[in-house]
Protein backbone atom coordinates (compact mmCIF):
# COMPACT_ATOMS: atom_id res chain seq x y z
CA UNK A 1 0.00 0.00 0.00
CA UNK A 2 1.39 3.36 -1.06
CA UNK A 3 0.99 6.51 1.02
CA UNK A 4 1.43 10.06 -0.19
CA UNK A 5 3.59 12.24 2.01
CA UNK A 6 2.40 15.73 2.63
CA UNK A 7 4.89 18.51 1.64
CA UNK A 8 4.71 21.72 3.55
CA UNK A 9 4.12 24.74 1.28
CA UNK A 10 4.90 28.38 1.92
CA UNK A 11 2.08 30.33 3.37
CA UNK A 12 0.93 33.59 1.81
CA UNK A 13 2.33 35.50 4.79
CA UNK A 14 5.77 33.92 4.37
CA UNK A 15 5.81 34.78 0.66
CA UNK A 16 4.84 38.38 1.36
CA UNK A 17 7.54 38.68 4.02
CA UNK A 18 10.16 37.27 1.62
CA UNK A 19 9.11 39.66 -1.13
CA UNK A 20 9.26 42.51 1.35
CA UNK A 21 12.82 41.61 2.34
CA UNK A 22 13.85 41.39 -1.31
CA UNK A 23 12.28 44.80 -1.94
CA UNK A 24 14.17 46.38 0.96
CA UNK A 25 17.48 44.89 -0.18
CA UNK A 26 16.83 46.05 -3.76
CA UNK A 27 16.00 49.56 -2.59
CA UNK A 28 19.29 49.66 -0.69
CA UNK A 29 21.57 48.22 -3.37
CA UNK A 30 20.16 49.20 -6.78
CA UNK A 31 20.75 52.99 -6.39
CA UNK A 32 24.36 52.26 -5.40
CA UNK A 33 24.85 49.96 -8.38
CA UNK A 34 23.36 52.54 -10.76
CA UNK A 35 25.58 55.27 -9.27
CA UNK A 36 28.64 53.04 -9.73
CA UNK A 37 27.74 52.41 -13.37
CA UNK A 38 27.18 56.14 -13.99
CA UNK A 39 30.52 57.00 -12.37
CA UNK A 40 32.40 54.39 -14.40
CA UNK A 41 30.87 55.74 -17.60
CA UNK A 42 31.94 59.26 -16.62
CA UNK A 43 35.48 58.10 -15.87
CA UNK A 44 35.68 56.36 -19.25
CA UNK A 45 34.51 59.51 -21.05
CA UNK A 46 36.99 61.61 -19.08
CA UNK A 47 39.92 59.42 -20.07
CA UNK A 48 38.77 59.41 -23.69
CA UNK A 49 38.46 63.21 -23.82
CA UNK A 50 41.86 63.70 -22.17
CA UNK A 51 43.49 61.25 -24.58
CA UNK A 52 41.84 62.95 -27.58
CA UNK A 53 43.08 66.37 -26.52
CA UNK A 54 46.63 65.12 -26.09
CA UNK A 55 46.55 63.35 -29.44
CA UNK A 56 45.19 66.48 -31.12
CA UNK A 57 47.97 68.62 -29.65
CA UNK A 58 50.70 66.13 -30.61
CA UNK A 59 49.47 66.05 -34.21
CA UNK A 60 49.23 69.84 -34.33
CA UNK A 61 52.80 70.18 -33.06
CA UNK A 62 54.11 67.60 -35.53
CA UNK A 63 52.40 69.13 -38.55
CA UNK A 64 52.88 72.81 -37.75
CA UNK A 65 56.18 72.79 -35.85
CA UNK A 66 54.57 74.82 -33.08
CA UNK A 67 52.38 74.14 -30.07
CA UNK A 68 48.79 75.36 -29.79
CA UNK A 69 49.63 78.33 -27.49
CA UNK A 70 51.99 79.61 -30.18
CA UNK A 71 49.64 78.72 -33.03
CA UNK A 72 46.67 80.67 -31.72
CA UNK A 73 48.91 83.70 -31.23
CA UNK A 74 50.08 83.32 -34.82
CA UNK A 75 46.62 83.61 -36.32
CA UNK A 76 45.26 80.07 -36.03
CA UNK A 77 42.00 79.62 -34.11
CA UNK A 78 40.94 76.96 -31.64
CA UNK A 79 37.84 76.30 -33.73
CA UNK A 80 39.95 75.53 -36.81
CA UNK A 81 42.34 73.41 -34.77
CA UNK A 82 39.55 71.31 -33.31
CA UNK A 83 37.93 71.02 -36.74
CA UNK A 84 41.11 69.68 -38.30
CA UNK A 85 42.21 67.28 -35.60
CA UNK A 86 39.11 66.06 -33.76
CA UNK A 87 36.85 63.54 -35.49
CA UNK A 88 33.27 64.63 -36.03
CA UNK A 89 33.86 68.06 -34.51
CA UNK A 90 30.94 70.40 -35.18
CA UNK A 91 29.39 73.59 -33.90
CA UNK A 92 26.50 73.27 -31.46
CA UNK A 93 25.80 76.85 -30.49
CA UNK A 94 27.52 80.15 -31.29
CA UNK A 95 26.20 81.96 -28.22
CA UNK A 96 28.83 83.21 -25.83
CA UNK A 97 28.32 82.61 -22.15
CA UNK A 98 28.01 86.32 -21.39
CA UNK A 99 25.40 87.10 -24.09
CA UNK A 100 22.66 89.34 -22.66
CA UNK A 101 19.28 90.50 -23.89
CA UNK A 102 17.91 94.06 -23.94
CA UNK A 103 16.90 93.73 -20.28
CA UNK A 104 20.47 92.96 -19.27
CA UNK A 105 19.71 89.32 -18.46
CA UNK A 106 21.92 86.46 -19.58
CA UNK A 107 20.13 85.01 -22.57
CA UNK A 108 22.54 82.50 -24.09
CA UNK A 109 21.19 78.96 -24.19
CA UNK A 110 24.49 77.71 -22.79
CA UNK A 111 24.04 79.88 -19.69
CA UNK A 112 20.64 78.40 -18.93
CA UNK A 113 22.00 74.89 -19.37
CA UNK A 114 24.62 75.49 -16.69
CA UNK A 115 22.57 77.25 -14.04
CA UNK A 116 22.84 74.12 -11.91
CA UNK A 117 26.54 74.52 -11.25
CA UNK A 118 25.22 74.47 -7.66
CA UNK A 119 27.15 77.50 -6.45
CA UNK A 120 26.55 81.13 -7.41
CA UNK A 121 30.29 81.83 -7.15
CA UNK A 122 31.05 79.32 -9.91
CA UNK A 123 31.11 81.00 -13.29
CA UNK A 124 31.67 79.68 -16.76
CA UNK A 125 35.38 79.90 -17.53
CA UNK A 126 35.37 79.26 -21.25
CA UNK A 127 33.27 82.21 -22.30
CA UNK A 128 34.82 83.44 -25.55
CA UNK A 129 33.85 80.59 -27.87
CA UNK A 130 30.59 79.01 -28.76
CA UNK A 131 30.06 75.38 -27.83
CA UNK A 132 31.25 72.52 -30.03
CA UNK A 133 30.86 68.74 -29.90
CA UNK A 134 32.84 65.77 -31.16
CA UNK A 135 31.47 62.55 -32.63
CA UNK A 136 30.93 61.16 -29.10
CA UNK A 137 28.82 64.11 -27.97
CA UNK A 138 31.53 65.52 -25.70
CA UNK A 139 31.25 69.31 -25.55
CA UNK A 140 34.24 71.67 -25.90
CA UNK A 141 34.60 75.38 -25.15
CA UNK A 142 37.63 77.59 -24.59
CA UNK A 143 38.85 80.80 -23.04
CA UNK A 144 41.03 83.72 -24.17
CA UNK A 145 44.25 83.21 -26.10
CA UNK A 146 47.40 83.21 -23.96
CA UNK A 147 49.97 85.96 -23.84
CA UNK A 148 53.41 85.33 -25.33
CA UNK A 149 55.19 82.48 -23.58
CA UNK A 150 52.12 81.33 -21.69
CA UNK A 151 50.22 78.07 -21.78
CA UNK A 152 46.64 78.20 -22.97
CA UNK A 153 43.92 78.81 -23.86
CA UNK A 154 41.95 77.05 -21.14
CA UNK A 155 39.77 74.31 -22.66
CA UNK A 156 36.54 73.32 -20.90
CA UNK A 157 35.17 69.85 -21.54
CA UNK A 158 31.67 68.67 -20.72
CA UNK A 159 31.58 64.88 -20.88
CA UNK A 160 27.77 64.72 -21.18
CA UNK A 161 27.32 67.50 -23.67
CA UNK A 162 24.78 69.81 -22.05
CA UNK A 163 23.12 66.92 -20.25
CA UNK A 164 23.03 66.87 -16.47
CA UNK A 165 24.58 67.08 -13.96
CA UNK A 166 26.66 69.98 -15.46
CA UNK A 167 28.83 70.21 -12.36
CA UNK A 168 32.52 71.07 -12.40
CA UNK A 169 34.49 68.09 -11.20
CA UNK A 170 31.88 65.49 -12.15
CA UNK A 171 31.14 65.86 -15.85
CA UNK A 172 32.84 69.22 -16.51
CA UNK A 173 36.64 69.65 -16.45
CA UNK A 174 39.31 72.18 -17.41
CA UNK A 175 42.51 71.50 -19.39
CA UNK A 176 45.38 73.63 -20.67
CA UNK A 177 47.55 73.21 -23.81
CA UNK A 178 51.22 73.79 -22.99
CA UNK A 179 53.98 75.34 -25.07
CA UNK A 180 55.63 71.90 -25.01
CA UNK A 181 52.84 70.36 -27.07
CA UNK A 182 50.98 68.52 -24.32
CA UNK A 183 47.66 68.95 -22.56
CA UNK A 184 47.67 69.18 -18.77
CA UNK A 185 44.68 69.12 -16.42
CA UNK A 186 43.92 72.33 -14.56
CA UNK A 187 45.76 72.07 -11.26
CA UNK A 188 48.81 70.23 -12.58
CA UNK A 189 51.88 72.42 -12.35
CA UNK A 190 53.86 72.77 -15.57
CA UNK A 191 57.44 72.65 -14.32
CA UNK A 192 58.78 73.48 -17.79
CA UNK A 193 56.82 76.70 -18.04
CA UNK A 194 55.93 78.70 -14.97
CA UNK A 195 54.43 81.48 -17.10
CA UNK A 196 50.94 80.05 -16.98
CA UNK A 197 48.99 82.89 -15.44
CA UNK A 198 48.39 85.87 -17.65
CA UNK A 199 46.14 88.64 -18.81
CA UNK A 200 43.14 88.46 -21.08
CA UNK A 201 41.29 85.97 -18.92
CA UNK A 202 43.78 83.13 -19.39
CA UNK A 203 44.75 81.71 -16.03
CA UNK A 204 46.07 78.80 -14.03
CA UNK A 205 44.88 77.58 -10.64
CA UNK A 206 46.75 75.14 -8.43
CA UNK A 207 45.47 71.77 -7.30
CA UNK A 208 43.91 73.14 -4.10
CA UNK A 209 40.89 74.42 -6.07
CA UNK A 210 38.96 71.17 -5.84
CA UNK A 211 36.60 69.87 -3.20
CA UNK A 212 35.34 73.19 -1.94
CA UNK A 213 33.57 75.96 -3.87
CA UNK A 214 34.48 76.17 -7.53
CA UNK A 215 36.28 72.84 -8.25
CA UNK A 216 38.17 74.34 -11.20
CA UNK A 217 41.21 72.14 -10.55
CA UNK A 218 39.43 68.81 -10.14
CA UNK A 219 40.77 67.59 -13.49
CA UNK A 220 44.17 67.17 -11.82
CA UNK A 221 42.71 64.85 -9.17
CA UNK A 222 40.64 63.00 -11.75
CA UNK A 223 43.77 62.27 -13.80
CA UNK A 224 45.73 60.86 -10.85
CA UNK A 225 42.52 59.27 -9.50
CA UNK A 226 42.99 60.46 -5.94
CA UNK A 227 40.39 62.11 -3.71
CA UNK A 228 41.22 65.80 -3.09
CA UNK A 229 39.70 65.59 0.39
CA UNK A 230 40.22 62.68 2.75
CA UNK A 231 41.30 59.26 1.59
CA UNK A 232 40.35 57.11 -1.36
CA UNK A 233 40.18 57.40 -5.11
CA UNK A 234 38.65 60.24 -7.09
CA UNK A 235 36.16 58.30 -9.18
CA UNK A 236 35.33 55.44 -6.86
CA UNK A 237 35.12 57.34 -3.57
CA UNK A 238 35.08 61.13 -3.99
CA UNK A 239 32.60 61.32 -6.89
CA UNK A 240 30.47 58.55 -5.43
CA UNK A 241 29.89 60.57 -2.27
CA UNK A 242 28.85 63.73 -4.12
CA UNK A 243 25.19 64.31 -4.90
CA UNK A 244 24.36 64.61 -8.59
Amino acid sequence: MFTLSKKKAFTLAEILITLGIIGVISAMTIPTLLADISTRKMETKFKKAYAQLNEMHKRYLAENDMAIPVGVRSGDSMGNIFQRYLKGFSNVNNDRWYTKNDEGEYSAEIYNKYKNFKDSTVKQVCDVSGSFADINGILYMWNDNPEEGENGPVICVDLNGTGKPNIIGIDYFLFIPTVDGTIIPMGMEDLNNTSSTGAGGNFFLDKSYCGYSNNYSCAYWAVIDKAPIGKGRYWKDYIKNRKF
